[in-house]
């Protein structure tokens, strides 16, 4: 086995230090999620330390320590006497309350008491009061969920704060709070569409920006992204100048974007304005180390060591620094110094071995390995590395035995069996090499897998295409389709298509006595869609069919038919491509449309619910208890400031509810009154 084996991703260990994960070999490719605050260790931090805090205090001068002892006194006595008062005002508010429980002013007071307090629960409680007594307010809801929130209620946070968002859409704060909930909980898709629904409506929301930021370093590595968390931070930047965590983040994405001196440049204006920022040099260290300016690197890790004594990671920086150098006796020693705290960092034992190995330490390189193997004896790549350092030692049947221990844990594994190989054709064991070796190919090209997939993909294509024209076959046998039918190979690509194509054939074949089976056909594929696209093309042919058929026929019904499929198909198509467009910003976002009369004198509502996608029911009869009727189901088709569209694929109906009125189309030309209503909140 050559040395060539040992390539190693040297990004890796760099990219740890600044809590960085890997995705790739790309610089790119980074997931920062580490605060910068002194005295952290690079471990993860909880988000809410690492998102704030939103100011940091400037850097200055050491403190006189009997001055800031009595200022510590002084602010103690001062809080005491603070919490002394709201404890007073607190039993003087309860008192009243006693005499007008029905004063959601004195309910919301008393919340704020109790949160001031430390009383989390009774303010939630009193919250809860004013809320039954006044309704729920945005305001209210917020209050309430970040409470939840620090009680780690966070399913009833984030209803509290999904309400504060339906109650006041526009408001930027009620989006960002959302948001934050969220973010505490980690859910980085939910979190960023809330923050870019707050700077949506409030470009300036430096808050918004600073957290959409946070979430997109911690959680993409797409350029496009990182170049809007870029921006991002320097527009908090901007507005704020002295915002050090902010130029801290920056630095990262500048990073990111390997833009390598600018992020130096950021990292040197944070210890220029703040030098207690100790963890600066670290990250200046991991950029300069980037850039390829390993003596600028080694100086700014070494200062870190200086100021940093306690942290052991401070030598795991610089032992990554001069591995990277290939000065290996001096990542050597830093190696041993950050192992002696951290005797648990597989990691670690993985870059001091390789060192041990690159200066012909085989002994010790097959000792480090051993450690390794201690911490995770089901992992086959320890013993593959032992096993070269005991074949470098002269150890061979050692090795041996640590490749067949490799293999047994990981028999798919085609560089164990070639080390092997290399191993028994060293010993002149050339059957057993050769055993190996052909074991080697086999599993080499096994490795064919997008080949493999994509011919996979044609043979499922054409089975699919084999299934709907038997399908068809069927139903021109008289035997309806069922659901089941339907579902073979529904999320293959061509699904549509291949229905399309089949069921457009057997019309254009047909004759009169099979036309009402082969529309049946045709709406049972409209029922079964749900969201898989129908191709425009296909979709126009099939159209063309249904309109032919239209025409010829003298039967009413199937004309009718014809039609209304045809119309179905065109919207199916549309909506489901994925370019279609269902939402607009200023949308309107109630669920519920009441109207007092239809053109009979009705009552009735619309009432939306989520499936796989929007559906609204619409009721007739709603004021009397007695002969409620569901009138029909519609599809939602988009949203807009000015109406919710809806359109029912039964009978190819349109539906428009707009603010006053609702009105519903056959050909979405002419529109007809349903009848003057609202929209209701539930």
């Amino acid at each position: 086995m050559s040395e060539s084996v040992y390539r190693l991703p040297l990004r890796f260990l760099t990219y740890s230090l600044l809590g960085i994960g890997l995705l790739s070999m790309d610089a790119s490719a980074i997931v920062v999620a580490a605060d910068c605050s002194p005295g952290k260790e690079e471990s993860l931090s909880a988000v809410e330390a690492a998102v704030g805090p939103w100011k940091l205090k400037p850097g200055g001068s050491a403190e006189d320590p009997n001055k800031d002892a009595e200022l510590q006194r002084i602010a103690a006595k001062q809080a005491q006497a603070e919490r002394q008062r709201q404890e007073k005002q607190l039993e003087e508010i309860t008192e009243k309350l006693r005499e007008d429980a029905d004063d959601a002013e004195l309910w919301l007071l008393r919340a704020s008491l109790n949160e001031n307090l430390g009383n989390r629960q009774a303010a939630i409680s009193d919250l809860t009061e004013a809320i039954e007594i006044q309704g729920s307010s945005a305001e209210t809801l917020i209050r309430r969920g970040y409470l939840w929130q620090k009680e780690n209620k966070f399913k009833k946070a984030e209803d509290d704060m999904n309400r504060a968002v339906m109650r006041d859409p526009h408001n930027a704060e009620t989006s960002f709070a959302e948001g934050k909930i969220y973010l505490e909980q980690w859910r980085p898709v939910q979190a960023q569409a809330s923050f870019n629904r707050a700077i949506g409506i409030d470009p300036k929301h430096h808050q918004a920006r600073y957290c959409r930021a946070y979430v997109i370093l911690g959680s993409q590595h797409e350029p496009q992204a990182l170049e809007i968390a870029k921006d991002d931070l320097s527009q908090v930047i901007q507005h704020d100048p002295d915002n050090l965590l902010a130029r801290y983040h920056h630095a990262r994405a500048l990073f990111a974007l390997r833009d390598y001196a600018a992020a130096s440049e950021e990292a040197t204006y944070v210890l220029n304005r703040d030098p207690s920022m100790v963890c600066m040099y670290r990250v200046r260290a991991v950029f300069h180390s980037e850039a390829g300016k390993y003596e600028s690197a080694i100086a700014d890790a070494t200062k870190y060591i200086e100021l940093s004594p306690d942290k052991s990671s401070a030598a795991k920086l610089r032992a990554t620094i001069f591995f990277e150098m290939h000065a290996y006796a001096k990542s050597i020693e830093d190696w041993d110094k950050y192992l002696a705290a951290n005797p648990k960092d597989v990691n670690a034992y993985y870059y001091r071995g390789v060192a041990l190995e690159n200066t012909r330490r085989f002994s010790e390189a097959a000792a480090n390995w051993t450690k390794a193997i201690e911490l995770e004896p089901k992992n086959a790549d320890w013993f593959h590395y032992r096993a070269f350092a005991k074949w470098r030692s002269g150890q061979i049947q050692n090795a041996l035995a640590d490749l067949t221990a490799g293999i047994d844990l990981a028999p798919n594994d085609s560089d164990l069996y070639a080390t092997r190989a290399f191993v028994y054709r060293n010993m002149h064991e050339f059957a057993k090499a050769r055993v190996d070796q052909l074991k080697m190919k086999a599993l080499e090209q096994g490795k064919g897998r997008a080949e493999q997939n994509q011919l996979q993909e044609i043979t499922v294509k054409k089975q699919l295409a084999t299934h709907t024209t038997k399908m068809v076959a069927k139903l021109l046998q008289g035997q309806p389709l069922s659901e089941n039918d339907f579902q073979e190979s529904s999320e293959h690509e061509a699904w549509g298509e291949l229905w399309l194509n089949a069921l457009t054939l057997a019309l254009r074949d047909s004759q009169p006595d099979q036309h009402e089976r082969l529309l049946q056909g045709f709406r049972s594929l409209a029922k079964y869609t749900s969201l898989n696209p129908l191709p425009p093309e296909e979709t126009k042919q099939a159209q063309e069919a249904l309109a032919d058929l239209a025409a010829d026929t003298k039967i009413e019904s199937l004309q009718n038919e014809a039609n209304i499929i045809s119309r179905v198909l065109g919207v199916l198509s549309e909506v489901n491509d994925p370019s279609y467009t269902a939402s607009s910003p200023d949308e309107i976002t109630q669920w519920r449309f009441r109207y007092p009369s239809d053109e009979s004198g009705r009552p009735g509502i619309f009432i939306a619910s989520q499936e796989e996608f929007i559906i609204w029911d619409e009721y007739k009869n709603w004021r009397e208890n007695a002969n409620i009727k569901r009138w029909g189901r519609f599809r939602e088709l988009k949203r807009t400031s000015e109406f919710v569209e809806l359109f029912d694929t039964k009978r190819g109906l349109w539906i428009r509810l707009a603010p006053t009125e609702a009105k519903w189309s056959f050909d979405h030309e002419n529109w007809e009154l349903v009848g003057k209503g609202q929209f209701v909140d539930e």
